[in-house]
């Protein structure tokens, strides 16, 4: 009542601009909230919506923008205090409503089965989201799970963790109303490691049975943050090994696992020794590692040994010499090692000592941009322990596929980069 003229005209235009912005206004601010929701729920549970966290460097100008849009506007001038905080608190309830609603609805309710050798069974494993008494259906015979490593099968057990053994012709399995087929090649593998809970990139690799080296998870690892890990490989076998940020939650490991996590498995035409350099003592492993490579000294023409801590390794961490030194030496003694798999570094490098190889693995998780330290590629001898036997090395996410063969083996590395996704950057053969 006490504006006139052109002062009554002025507020009448802010007037109209505030109510033909609002829908929009308040969109702008429930899409700020939701991504800054979202995206700490992804960080607390550490599924794979922290490759948005990891990635997204400026999150924190979030909250911010919330404020910039839902309160510093010219058309706010004219509304009172309790007004923009009644409003901006309703858009910041609903949004948070929906990314709740949204992030749960999305994390699966069950993952698996996974398929692990274990001696000479096959020890079939899958997580619900919600405790269960679910059973495998083996031709109509029920097979009861177990939950811990070491506990007895219990039908009426409820957890979210699930095992059972079933023998190794067994092809077909039945958990709740679905079928599952269990098939094992072992001419082709490939060798992942450090895909720490982001999936994302580790779903587009051509899974045929996998050794994964260690690393699933980040430092507080949750269930699901494991399972979000191990989601791409359902269906398929896998050979784990423990990496440093797995064993912040060593019973989840070992549920996994279900056995020592220093153990040998035999396939059909090689051997695979899984060392654990991390939660058990240096001189336990390398007493594991030697009677493993006594037994199978003439009983399998490949051998292949695979440890989350590196010997050899060109990248910024440098080349362990305790690790390195020990497998020169087992090398030495034992002609069928054909190559030795590692991951914890999070660049691809390959060394070839005598006609075995030494390879770091590198990343498979979109998380982790590149190092700021170095990127590209480098060749030849370098100025680290063993540097005269480094071939190549590329900071380039990927994995490597292995093929084996009754002359050769070949080994390819396969980059997981956005617009090279699948391509082969380069390959080894191994004369036999």
């Amino acid at each position: 009542d006490q504006l006139h003229g052109d002062e009554y005209f002025e507020y009448s235009q802010i007037e109209n601009q505030q109510q033909k912005s609002k829908p929009l206004r308040c969109l702008i601010c429930m899409c700020l909230a939701f991504i800054q929701i979202i995206s700490f729920f992804g960080m607390l549970l550490e599924t794979s919506f922290t490759i948005f966290m990891y990635n997204a460097r400026y999150i924190h100008i979030v909250p911010l923008l919330i404020y910039v849009f839902c309160f510093g506007f010219p058309f706010y001038q004219h509304q009172t205090k309790n007004y923009k905080i009644i409003k901006t608190s309703l858009i910041l309830v609903g949004a948070t409503a929906l990314s709740i609603i949204l992030f749960f609805s999305l994390l699966p309710s069950f993952i698996g089965p996974l398929y692990m050798m274990n001696k000479d069974q096959i020890q079939v494993y899958w997580y619900t989201k919600r405790k269960t008494n679910q059973n495998v259906d083996i031709n109509g015979q029920v097979v009861c799970s177990i939950e811990y490593f070491g506990s007895l099968p219990n039908c009426s057990q409820f957890s979210n963790h699930h095992t059972v053994f079933v023998q190794n012709n067994i092809t077909n399995i039945k958990i709740g109303s679905k079928n599952y087929s269990i098939q094992l090649s072992t001419d082709k593998f490939n060798v992942i490691s450090d895909i720490h809970s982001t999936s994302l990139f580790t779903r587009s690799m051509p899974h045929l049975f996998s050794l994964l080296v260690g690393d699933f998870c980040f430092d507080t690892p949750s269930p699901m943050a494991y399972m979000m890990a191990f989601a791409p490989f359902q269906g398929q076998f896998v050979v784990p090994a423990v990496g440093n940020h797995d064993m912040r939650n060593a019973t989840f490991v070992n549920q996994i696992l279900q056995r020592n996590s220093n153990y040998a498995q035999q396939f059909k035409n090689f051997t695979v020794l899984t060392l654990d350099f991390i939660s058990k003592p240096f001189a336990e492993t390398e007493s594991f590692l030697e009677q493993q490579l006594q037994q199978n000294k003439d009983r399998y023409q490949n051998v292949f040994i695979q440890s989350h801590f590196y010997g050899f390794n060109a990248g910024e961490s440098k080349s362990n010499q305790q690790l390195a030194v020990l497998f020169q030496r087992k090398i030495d003694e034992n002609s069928n090692i054909r190559a030795i798999f590692s991951g914890h570094e999070h660049v691809f490098s390959a060394f070839k000592y005598k006609n075995c190889y030494n390879f770091v693995i590198g990343t498979a998780s979109y998380v982790f941009m590149r190092h700021p330290w170095w990127s590209g590629e480098i060749h030849g001898q370098q100025e680290v322990f063993g540097g005269q036997y480094h071939l190549d090395s590329y900071q380039k996410h990927g994995y490597l596929e292995v093929e084996i063969g009754a002359q050769k083996n070949v080994y390819r590395f396969i980059s997981l980069e956005l617009l090279e996704s699948g391509r082969e950057i380069v390959r080894y053969e191994q004369e036999l």
